[in-house]
Formats: structure tokens, sequence, C-alpha cells
């Protein structure tokens, strides 16, 4: 038999993966797009969410501002035109004399005899005659007499008025005890007199007269007779005025006393003419107001009018027109308005809070600014004016 050939068996090699084709360029674009997409998407998002939190404060502190107007208003009988008001002009003519007592000590000395009272005292047993004239001595030889002839009775007493021998300051002396030269040396230790009061009247002073006397005398009346005329010039009006004005002036003054003359009292007399211009206060206030308001700066409103500011002077009257022209001045307090321009938030937009601090604080009516934010470390001011809240003090 043949041997049958035994036929070799080919081992498979294994199967070889085919390779890929390279990738598209267009894959890293698509990639590019997408990571780009996702960066706009959290950017934006970052912007909604700062634009959404983000807010700034900002705190005013006012400064007052005071406005002030003046004007000439017009006190008339019948008012028709805007700075008119109603009112009265009267005028009266008042005469009176006043005796009038100087004050102060008097300023010239005049020599006189001092004198007083004394009591004489009779210790002896039978009474004693004294003669007018009758000496009287004191310890310092100083010599007195007795005005009026007296008698004193033995055992008592009687008072007599005595005045020094000679004028002048010697004889201004205090209590003393008198010995009578007149009697023999025997009575004159029986027969005494005393004082228990100063004498008085050796230099006296007289009041002498100047021209400020004079001047303040008649000044006073004046005054006396002014507040009379006022009642008086009220009652003529026939009405009630909250304003009034008085003007004055002296048509004649007189006196019975010269500069110079010695005297403590004199009589003045003075002519008067006096004026009263009366009417509303409260109508010149109206008037003033309107008139600030007019006058009032842009962006600024009113917080108050001071009632007492209201001032007001007569500047001319006249009696026979019943006109008089009067300066009239009123002071409001103003405070800034927050409709104001400074308070424009469209320029606050995206700036520094120094900047807009700055440009607040240059204003006359904002006297400090406090600027607060929330995230607080926002280092600016944010983009949408809705986030931006003013608060005024």
């Amino acid at each position: 038999m043949e041997a049958t050939p035994i036929k070799k068996i080919a081992k498979k090699k294994p199967a070889v993966a085919a390779p890929l084709p390279p990738p598209s360029p267009s894959m890293h674009m698509y990639r590019r797009i997408a990571v780009t997409f996702v960066a706009i998407t959290f950017l934006a998002l970052a912007a909604v969410v700062y634009l959404s939190f983000s807010r700034a404060t900002v705190h005013i502190t006012p400064e007052a501002i005071n406005v002030e107007t003046s004007f000439v208003a017009d006190v008339v009988a019948t008012p028709l035109a805007e700075n008119e008001v109603e009112g009265r002009v009267v005028n009266n003519t008042f005469e009176q004399a006043k005796t009038v007592e100087l004050a102060g000590e008097g300023n010239k000395p005049v020599e006189g005899k001092a004198g007083g009272t004394v009591t004489i005292y009779n210790n002896s047993g039978s009474a004693q005659p004294l003669v007018a004239t009758t000496r009287l001595l004191t310890p310092e030889g100083i010599l007195f007499r007795i005005d009026s002839g007296v008698t004193v009775p033995a055992g008592g007493s009687v008072q007599a008025t005595a005045h020094a021998d000679v004028a002048g300051a010697s004889g201004d002396i205090g209590p003393s005890k008198f010995t009578i030269p007149g009697l023999n040396p025997t009575l004159q230790t029986l027969i005494y007199a005393e004082s228990t009061q100063p004498m008085v009247g050796g230099v006296s002073y007289v009041r002498v007269v100047t021209q400020e006397d004079l001047d303040a005398a008649a000044e006073a009346l004046r005054l006396e007779m002014l507040e009379a005329a006022k009642s008086t010039l009220r009652l003529a009006v026939g009405g009630t005025y909250s304003g009034e004005v008085f003007f004055d002036e002296i048509l004649e003054r007189k006196s019975d006393t010269e500069p110079g003359g010695e005297t403590g009292v004199i009589v003045v007399s003075v002519k008067l003419s006096v004026v009263g211009v009366f009417f509303q206060r409260e109508d010149l206030r109206s008037i003033a107001e309107g008139k600030l308001y007019e006058k009032m700066p842009s962006g600024m409103e009113v917080i108050g009018v001071d009632a007492d500011s209201l001032q007001f002077t007569v500047m001319r009257y006249d009696v026979e027109q019943q006109l008089a022209n009067v300066n009239v001045t009123l002071v409001a307090s103003t405070t800034l308005s927050p409709t104001s321009n400074v308070l424009d938030r469209d320029a606050m937009l995206g700036k520094s809070p120094t900047e807009v601090k700055a440009n607040l604080e240059a204003s006359d009516a904002i006297k400090s600014v406090d600027i607060s934010f929330t995230p607080f470390w926002l280092q600016r001011m944010p983009t949408l004016k809705d986030h931006i809240h003013l608060i005024i003090e």
C-alpha cells in the first residue's frame, strides 16, 4: 500500500483590523465651538447673576440753604395791584408838660451855718431864762447860738434850735455837750446843753442844671407821650392791624430852667407829632412767600419758613394820600429735592464710589455722602440705574 501522504494543514494567520481613517478637520472645529459656547454661557450666566444681585445704596446728608426774598410793598386804603396791602396812615399832634425831679446829689458847694436841735438841762433849784442868741460852746471851742429865747425850769429841760456862729464846714459836728459861757462858772456845771444828732448845713451842695439834664427830661417825656399817642392812633384807625410802625418828631421843646440854673426840680414841655402806619403782617408774609417760591433754586424745596424772619421797614409815607412804601424781607430754609438733577443716577452708572462721592459733594446742597455695596466687594457702581438706591437723610 502506498502510504497516504499527510497533508500539511496550513495555519491561519489572525485577521488584522483595517486602520481607521484620519479624523475629519471639521471635528476639531465642532469641539472648539462647543467649548466656546459653554464658556460664553458661563460668562453670560455670571453676568446675569452680577446684574441681578449687585446693588449700591447712596446715603446723602443734605445741607440746608437759606433763601431770602426782598421787595417793596405799598400800604394803601384799597389794594388793587399784586404788591399792595390794605392799611391806614394816620397822624396827630400832642402836647404835654411835666415836672421832673433831677436825680443825683448837688454838685455846687454852698456854705451856711450848721444847725440842729439841742436839749438844755437845768439841775439848779431855780428856773433859768435864756435869751435868743445865748451862746453854746463845744469842748473844741466851736460856738453856737440858740435861735429863740427859752426858760429852763428848775430840775427840768427844754429843747431849742441852735446854729453855728460862723458859716462853714467847722459847724458840721457830731453829737456834743455844750457849756453856756454867759452864766457864772457855778451855774455852768448845773445848766448846760447836749445834742444827740449831728449839726449839719455848714456846707451844702446845690444841684446845677446841665444841658444833659434838660435833654434827658425831654426824652423821658417824649417816650411817655409816644406810648400814649400809639394808643390814641390805634383807636383812630378803627380796626385791628397786626403790623404797625410809628414815627415821631418833636415840634417844640421848652423848660423853665436854663443850663447853669441852681435847682433840683425842672418843668419841661414837649409838642410832639406822631405818624402811625398800620397794615396786616399776614398780607405781607403771603406776598413774600409767593416771591420765595418764584426764586427757588432749581432742584431745591422749602422745608420751612421762619415767621420771625419777616422784617419790614417803612421807607416813605404820605398822610394825605394814605400811602406808605414798606421794604419787606423773608427767609426760608430749603433742602435738596429728590428730583434734583444733582441726583441723576445715569451719571453714576459704572463709576467708582470716589467719583460719585466727589461729584455729589461738589453741590452746596449736599453736606456728605456715604456709599455701600451689595455684595460688599464690589468696586464700581452698578450699570443699571434701578440698582442704585438713593436715600436722603
